[in-house]
């Protein structure tokens, strides 16, 4: 009996450890994806913007009136995508992509290993809740011998 509580409380800590695991890999798949948004609007404006930059001075207020929704989101893009660039190492969408899938099998197989572990724990329990009724039988079983003797 004591071995299953202790099977039980190494399982339920494994399973709170995958757990945590699954979250970070949820966060790092949710900045994935925001980079590669990010990384196909720029590449679908960035024509826009380098229109826009060969323009002379008088001409580009007007450009960035007629394109302000394009040119702001680039410029977004541009300020996101910035710092992971400027960090030395260039991410193309491709790689992005690639990034995104490695890490959604990956959260496919922790998602797996926690539902193997919360099926064994519910067939640990069962086991455990069958042991503590057949011991409850036995009890009453020796109680009523008793009575009866």
């Amino acid at each position: 009996m004591v071995r299953s509580r202790r099977n039980v409380a190494g399982i339920n800590d494994k399973f709170y450890t995958l757990r945590s695991e699954a979250a970070e890999t949820d966060r790092m798949l949710d900045d994935v994806r925001q980079l590669i948004n990010a990384a196909q609007c720029r590449k679908q404006h960035r024509h826009l913007y380098q229109q826009y930059q060969k323009l002379p001075p008088k001409k580009q207020a007007d450009f960035y009136e007629r394109h302000r929704p394009e040119l702001a989101q680039y410029e977004q893009t541009v300020k996101l995508l910035g710092p992971l660039e400027e960090s030395g190492r260039k991410w193309t969408l491709r790689q992005l992509k690639d990034a995104y899938r490695q890490l959604e099998k990956q959260r496919f197989f922790e998602e797996y290993e926690m539902r193997n572990m919360k099926g064994t724990v519910r067939r640990i329990e069962l086991v455990k809740h069958a042991y503590i009724d057949d011991q409850k039988k036995t009890v009453r079983k020796e109680r009523e011998a008793e009575e009866r003797s």
